[in-house]
């Protein structure tokens, strides 16, 4: 049994490193500060940080937060749903 957990929580934790890691390399790849994607996104820096932190993201943040990094909806999405998943 804790096995399994052990393997849910790795999961877990893999699922929102990937996500983390793609949203910090998308922002950083297009030179833009925390602030200033946030802001693209309509969102304070804060909440910016907090999902760059772990906090997933609010499924209504995704579109702007997508269209900020230059990328497809669906490439955000899907790295959301696996991570929710997980």
């Amino acid at each position: 049994m804790s096995t399994m957990c052990n393997q849910s929580d790795s999961s877990l934790q893999a699922a929102a490193g990937v996500f983390i890691w793609f949203l910090q390399v998308s922002r950083q790849s297009l030179g833009l500060s925390v602030e200033r994607a946030a802001h693209l996104a309509g969102m304070g820096a804060a909440d910016w940080q907090a999902i760059e932190a772990g906090r997933l993201p609010e499924p209504r943040q995704l579109r702007p937060m997508a269209q900020a990094l230059d990328l497809k909806l669906e490439q955000l999405a899907v790295l959301d749903r696996i991570r929710r998943k997980a």
